[in-house]
């Protein structure tokens, strides 16, 4: 069965997203965080990975959103600090 993320209109035009986009790196960190979006589909909003170091996770999500680590670290940093993304010490992430 598909799965499908419906953005909510006006997305690209909502006040945050424009921020980040503004920022260095800004349209990837956009581009990473409706990837991770689409990635949360499949498991009611959360991505959860079983690794022992925070470095794996940063690679395993590269090369699923073919994005390089450091990206994908600065990516989930900017996110979090906008209130976009909850990162769970236990290692589970939405």
């Amino acid at each position: 069965m598909e799965q499908f993320l419906k953005l909510r209109e006006g997305f690209f035009k909502d006040e945050t997203i424009k921020e980040i986009e503004s920022l260095p790196d800004g349209k990837t960190i956009v581009y990473v965080y409706i990837r991770l979006m689409i990635l949360a589909t499949e498991n009611s909003g959360v991505l959860t990975y079983q690794t022992s170091q925070k470095k794996e996770f940063y690679r395993k999500l590269s090369k699923e959103i073919i994005v390089e680590p450091d990206g994908i670290k600065n990516a989930l940093k900017v996110l979090k600090r906008y209130g976009l993304v909850e990162i769970i010490e236990d290692q589970t992430y939405s």
